[in-house]
């Protein structure tokens, strides 16, 4: 089975937000965001749901096992 990646990274230099600032959205830390980003912890599903508001994207974008195309 495929380890699970969130593609937070993409959307959210797609959506234009620096790390600092979807941590201060998120009210977390810069490195709680750049360890989401690297695989080195999971977010709960509470802050996955969160992620995706904020990035204007679905959970299921989020979750994709594959980017789309730009």
């Amino acid at each position: 089975m495929k380890k699970c990646k969130l593609h937070l990274q993409y959307y959210r230099e797609l959506a234009g937000l620096s790390v600092k600032k979807l941590a201060d959205f998120l009210q977390v830390s810069p490195a709680t965001i750049i360890n989401y980003e690297k695989g080195n912890t999971i977010p709960t599903m509470d802050m996955v749901i969160r992620l995706a508001h904020i990035l204007n994207v679905s959970t299921d974008q989020l979750l994709d096992y594959s980017i789309p195309q730009k």
